[in-house]
């Protein structure tokens, strides 16, 4: 039997002015005077081909300690809101979360048709047990050549980080270009950029997409993932509590 639904979510978050566009621009510059920027790698190996770009991973280099706090405070505010419109990217972890202002050891039951209402600290103390940030890249496409067009989705098996993947996040840093939008395949859906906008979407094969090419001028993102903790970290947070 196939069950089929005309109003399926797409399980994905556009929000438009997420970052100024001074943050953005602050950002953009930042980026262009850093000396650790390196030729965009896709699965770890350069494929231009597959992806053309100019990284720099913000979160390995200590003068980008308060951008990358900052990006991830910033961040932290939207899951909070996708978790309330998808409650089950957390309770398919958890069928508990923490009482408010009881710290992580007092847990209760919750169920999804809760977790809307919870309150913002509740819900922070419960993706903070469950869930951690990655590292976070910039990256920069060349007009009419940079993208990245290969299909592919975020989770993969190809290192450590890849297999801990529960979404991925892309925040517009310009929009002085054509085309150049994220394209979802299964989706059929293009997303355009928007200085300052910020897309949120599952890592899984679901949600399968390309950067397509920037016309007539360069463009500029920031992105990374929400990660599920190991396992053996949960069990450890988990025996701790316990004590």
């Amino acid at each position: 039997m196939t069950v089929t639904s005309e109003t399926s979510p797409d399980f994905t978050q556009f929000h438009e002015h997420a970052l100024s566009p001074s943050e953005c621009a602050v950002l953009i510059e930042r980026f262009k005077q850093s000396e650790h920027k390196v030729t965009g790698a896709a699965g770890g190996q350069i494929q231009h081909s597959v992806k053309r770009s100019t990284d720099l991973a913000i979160s390995a280099h200590q003068e980008w300690d308060d951008v990358n706090a900052f990006l991830n405070q910033r961040i932290l505010q939207y899951l909070i809101q996708y978790i309330r419109s998808y409650p089950f990217l957390l309770n398919s972890n958890i069928n508990q979360a923490p009482r408010p202002g009881s710290g992580r050891a007092s847990p209760r039951e919750v169920t999804p048709q809760e977790f809307p209402s919870l309150s913002d600290e509740e819900l922070i103390e419960a993706i903070e047990l469950y869930f951690m940030p990655s590292t976070i890249n910039l990256q920069h496409y060349a007009a009419n050549v940079g993208g990245y067009p290969g299909w592919h989705s975020e989770y993969h098996a190809q290192n450590f980080d890849g297999l801990h993947r529960a979404l991925f996040w892309v925040l517009y840093l310009n929009e002085e270009f054509d085309e150049g939008e994220t394209e979802f395949f299964f989706q059929r859906t293009k997303v355009k950029p928007r200085t300052g906008s910020l897309l949120m979407a599952p890592a899984g094969f679901t949600h399968t997409h390309r950067g397509n090419v920037p016309k007539n001028g360069d463009k500029y993102i920031a992105t990374s993932w929400i990660m599920v903790k190991p396992a053996a970290a949960l069990m450890n947070q988990a025996a701790s509590a316990a004590q």
